[in-house]
C-alpha cells in the first residue's frame, strides 16, 4: 500500500510538471488564478511557472528512483523518501520566492522560510520521540509500556502471554507511528483485529499479550530483553 502511494506521488509530480512546463496550464499553480492580470504576467516574465515545472519534474524523477530503495527493502528507505520530499519541497519554495512579483519577494521568502523551519523541526522532534525505545515497567498490580502511545494495564486483565517468531500482517494503522522499521500505537491486524503495537518489525521475537478487551504486541531492540519481559509478564499473569 505504501509503495503504491510512493509511486502515485512520484508520477503525480511528473504529470503536474508536464502540464505546467509543456502545456502551460498555469491554473495548476497555487493561487495563480486569484492574482491580478499584471501579477500573472510578471510571474510569467520572471519564469516562475517554468521553474515550478522543472522543480516538480526533478523531484518526481528522484522520488521514483528512491522508490527502488523501498522495492529492494533497503533499511530506512521510507524515511529517506519522505525526508527528500519534504526538504526538496520547502527548499524549492524558498528558491522560487526569488521569482515572485517584485513587491512580494521578501514577504514570500520569510513566510516560506519560517513555515519550513517550524515544519521540519516538528517532524524531526516527532521522529526522535517515535524512535525513542519504549520500556516495560511491572509493578505489584499493573504493567506499563512507556514512550509514545504508551499505556498502563492491570495485571489481572492479562488472559494469555505468548512468545511469537512472527506477528500477524498489519492491515491498517488506526492512530500511531509507523515506518518500515517500527510500529507504535493502535493498528488493525489480520486474525487479531484491533490492538496496540510496540514493535521493532525486523527484530524477533515478539510478545503477544491477550487482555480482557484487547491485545498488545511488543518487543525490544534486544532479543534478550524481550525474553526477560516475557518471563516477567508470564510469571505475573499466572
Amino acid at each position: 500500500m505504501l509503495l503504491a502511494i510512493n509511486i502515485f506521488i512520484s508520477v503525480l509530480f511528473i504529470a503536474l510538471a508536464y502540464l505546467i512546463e509543456k502545456k502551460k496550464i498555469y491554473d495548476l499553480l497555487s493561487n495563480f488564478n486569484n492574482r491580478s492580470k499584471e501579477e500573472q504576467q510578471e510571474l510569467i516574465q520572471n519564469g516562475y511557472p517554468q521553474r515550478v515545472g522543472k522543480m516538480l519534474k526533478y523531484i518526481g524523477i528522484v522520488l521514483l528512483l528512491l522508490t527502488i530503495l523501498n522495492i529492494a527493502k533497503v533499511p530506512f528507505s521510507i524515511e529517506i523518501y519522505f525526508s527528500f520530499l519534504m526538504l526538496s519541497l520547502f527548499g524549492g519554495m524558498i528558491y522560487l520566492s526569488k521569482f515572485e512579483v517584485k513587491g512580494k519577494r521578501k514577504r514570500s521568502y520569510w513566510i516560506t522560510s519560517i513555515i519550513a523551519v517550524v515544519s521540519i523541526t516538528s517532524i524531526v522532534i516527532l521522529f526522535l520521540i517515535g524512535y525513542k525505545e519504549h520500556d516495560v515497567i511491572i509493578k505489584a498490580e499493573t504493567f506499563e509500556i512507556t514512550g509514545m502511545y504508551g499505556d498502563k494495564w492491570r495485571l489481572e486483565e492479562i488472559k494469555e502471554v505468548t512468545l511469537l517468531n512472527e506477528y500477524p500482517q498489519i492491515k491498517t494503522k488506526l492512530s500511531g507511528f509507523g515506518t518500515e522499521q517500527l510500529a507504535k500505537g493502535s493498528f488493525r491486524l489480520e486474525e487479531l483485529g484491533r490492538g496496540k503495537l510496540f514493535i521493532y518489525k525486523n527484530q524477533k521475537p515478539y510478545i503477544l499479550i491477550k487482555l480482557n478487551k484487547q491485545y498488545v504486541i511488543l518487543n525490544s531492540k534486544n532479543p534478550v530483553k524481550t525474553e526477560l519481559w516475557y518471563e516477567q509478564l508470564k510469571g505475573n499473569s499466572e
